[in-house]
C-alpha cells in the first residue's frame, strides 16, 4: 500500500513542480531581474526534500491504515492501540518537519556566505517557494488516507 500511496502523492508532486517550473519560465521570460541565478536548483532541491520527508509521513499513515484491531481487546485497550498510532504519525510527521527545515536553513547560511550579492533574489525565491510547497503539501496532508 505505501507504494501506491507514495507513487499517487509523487504523481502530485511532479505535476505542481511542473506548474512551479511554467511560472518559473515565464518570469526568466519577463521579469528576470526576479530570479536568482541558482533558482532552479532551489526548485529541485524543493522537489527532493519535500518527497524524502512524505514518505515518512506516508509510512506511518499506511501503518494506521492496516492496523487491524485485536479482538480479544476491550474497548479501552483497543482505543489506546489507535492513540498510539495517532502519536506515532504526529512524532513522525514532526521529524520529516525538523529534517526539512533543518536542511533549508543549512542551505540558507551557507549560500548567504557563499554569495552575498545575490542573497536578496535567493531569499526571495525561497520564500515564495517554500510557502508554495508548504500549502502543497497541507492540501495534500488534508486529505484523509484511504485504502
Amino acid at each position: 500500500m505505501f507504494k501506491k500511496l507514495y507513487f499517487k502523492y509523487l504523481q502530485r508532486l511532479l505535476l505542481f513542480t511542473i506548474c512551479i517550473l511554467a511560472v518559473y519560465m515565464l518570469c526568466a521570460k519577463f521579469a528576470p531581474f526576479l530570479l536568482s541565478t541558482n533558482c532552479i536548483y532551489l526548485i529541485i532541491l524543493f522537489l527532493i526534500v519535500i518527497a524524502g520527508t512524505h514518505a515518512i509521513v506516508i509510512q506511518t499513515d499506511v501503518k494506521r491504515l492496516e492496523h487491524e484491531p485485536d479482538p480479544s481487546l476491550n474497548e479501552e485497550e483497543r482505543k489506546k492501540e489507535i492513540f498510539d498510532l495517532e502519536k506515532k504519525f504526529i512524532a513522525h510527521y514532526m521529524l520529516a518537519t525538523t529534517i526539512k527545515l533543518l536542511t533549508f536553513l543549512v542551505l540558507l547560511v551557507a549560500y548567504a556566505f557563499a554569495y552575498r550579492a545575490d542573497m536578496l533574489r535567493f531569499g526571495l525565491n525561497f520564500i515564495v517557494l517554500y510557502i508554495s510547497y508548504s500549502l502543497f503539501e497541507i492540501f495534500i496532508l488534508k486529505k484523509p488516507v484511504t485504502k
